[in-house]
């Protein structure tokens, strides 16, 4: 996925990535090393936001030992005793203290080109401290903004034996490109059928659809409610040869007009 820093050119034009300093990001110093996290959503977050959470919760518990809780921003208090690191994300209309740390941190979301409207499915990514434990604060500018940052942060961090390593961090990203599709349905018919290999399961599925758009996608084909609730694009549509479904849902043709010398049930042979 190719991003730009702040005032590069919008979506088109120019280099996959920003020249300025920082279009990736910045690194200092350790911020935590942290066995106890705690992932802070907004009290208003929407759906998407809370999915946000969620993504992070299962791919921090994934790859390291570490204990990850959420909370929403009025029960703070209640949850950070013990924490090592305070992981604070949304949009900050939906979440007060996401506004908060944007002023204590001194950042700001990123902008369109000579504008001071900020840029679709951007995202600030900053390190500090909240209540005197180290903090990383992921603000979006929209939904899908929230996700990308996730993605980021995961990106930057080192997964150790029973911790997880934070850097000092510095980012303000936007995308180089306004629709960035992906598929999550693989392995495809053929290689099922060729491979003998067993279909995805829906969680498997549904896994990498998330780890797509960590990348940056924000456009699928599939389930739309599913595709929309993470607050992406869906798009469908149908390859030339495909065929239609007959009423019990199955492909209904004569086998000698198959793809694949006879073998496929979905695709007719492009001489039919």
């Amino acid at each position: 996925m190719a991003w730009r820093g702040v005032g590069e050119k919008d979506f088109s034009g120019g280099p996959l990535m920003g020249s300025m300093p920082g279009s990736e990001g910045t690194f200092g110093g350790i911020l935590a090393a942290a066995r106890e996290v705690l992932i802070v959503e907004g009290s208003k977050a929407s759906i998407a936001e809370g999915k946000a959470a969620r993504i992070l919760r299962a791919r921090l518990e994934k790859r390291s030992s570490v204990s990850v809780s959420i909370c929403t921003e009025k029960d703070l208090e209640a949850n950070l005793p013990r924490k090592d690191l305070v992981v604070v994300l949304g949009c900050k209309e939906r979440s007060a203290l996401v506004g908060e740390l944007l002023e204590d941190f001194k950042v700001d979301l990123p902008r369109l080109p000579n504008s001071d409207k900020t840029h679709p499915e951007g995202f600030t990514v900053a390190s500090g401290k909240i209540r005197g434990v180290p903090c990383v604060m992921v603000a979006g500018v929209d939904e899908r903004g929230v996700i990308y940052g996730v993605g980021w942060f995961l990106r930057s961090i080192t997964f150790l034996d029973g911790s997880i390593e934070v850097p000092v961090l510095s980012a303000c990203e936007k995308p180089a490109f306004w629709m960035r599709g992906g598929n999550p349905t693989g392995p495809g018919s053929r290689a099922r059928q060729y491979g003998k290999l067993r279909p995805q399961t829906e969680a498997e599925r549904i896994e990498i659809m998330e780890d797509q758009m960590l990348l940056g996608t924000n456009i699928f084909a599939g389930d739309y409610q599913l595709v929309r609730s993470y607050g992406m694009m869906t798009t469908f549509g149908r390859t030339v040869n495909e065929a239609p479904r007959g009423p019990d849902g199955k492909h209904a043709f004569p086998k000698e007009w198959a793809a694949d010398g006879g073998l496929s049930r979905e695709y007719l042979c492009p001489s039919v």
